[in-house]
């Protein structure tokens, strides 16, 4: 592409590797600015190098190559297509509630983001929704979108390799059953002429 001359991208959710690891390539040697190469004296010899951090463990790029040689192309193709498969399967499943917006589907990357619609019929919020299946076991966050969108409230699920059709299908059970509870919650008032003990007793 004309205007491409660099691509960075991070390793640690679909590179199948430990966080802490990332690659940048760049279309020609020219484009990369010499000021960011520096030079040191190392066992005996000058290397350049151009990195954030020098002195660190290469244990993350020895896990990420061996990834590389055991999987191959068409290995990560294959876990990569499942967990799209299951983006979408989760994508579908929250769409079929009819109370939310779709953002993303996870057609094209495995990110599942959704909003309340404006019209939904409900007094419970995406922070109630949270809340609800935090009490399950599941964290999935709800949070303003940037600045002059800050109005819009959405959540999303990251999909990583890890999560299978099997987990995918206990979350949507959660998930309905959370809805279900929310949609029946209500909070009592006490009665004025209410007596007696309230409160935690012995």
């Amino acid at each position: 592409l004309k205007n491409v001359i660099s691509i960075n991208t991070s390793g640690h959710k679909y590179g199948l590797v430990y966080p802490g690891i990332g690659w940048v390539l760049w279309k020609d040697k020219s484009y990369l600015p010499e000021e960011l190469i520096f030079k040191v004296s190392y066992l005996g010899g000058e290397m350049p190098t151009m990195q954030i951090n020098f002195s660190r463990s290469a244990s993350h790029i020895i896990g990420q190559y061996y990834n590389f040689l055991r999987y191959g192309f068409e290995g990560y193709r294959t876990i990569h297509q499942k967990t799209s498969d299951v983006a979408q399967y989760l994508a579908h499943a929250v769409e079929q509630t009819g109370y939310f917006d779709i953002y993303n589907d996870g057609s094209h990357l495995p990110i599942v983001c959704y909003k309340l619609k404006d019209n939904a019929d409900v007094k419970w919020t995406l922070y109630d929704l949270a809340d609800r299946l935090q009490m399950r076991g599941w964290q999935v966050p709800a949070y303003p979108l940037p600045k002059s969108l800050e109005n819009i409230i959405i959540q999303r699920y990251v999909c990583r390799a890890d999560l299978g059709f099997n987990m995918a299908e206990e979350f949507i059970q959660d998930f309905q059953a959370s809805i279900e509870e929310l949609n029946s919650a209500h909070i009592l008032f006490h009665d004025t002429q209410q007596s007696g003990i309230h409160g935690f007793t012995h």
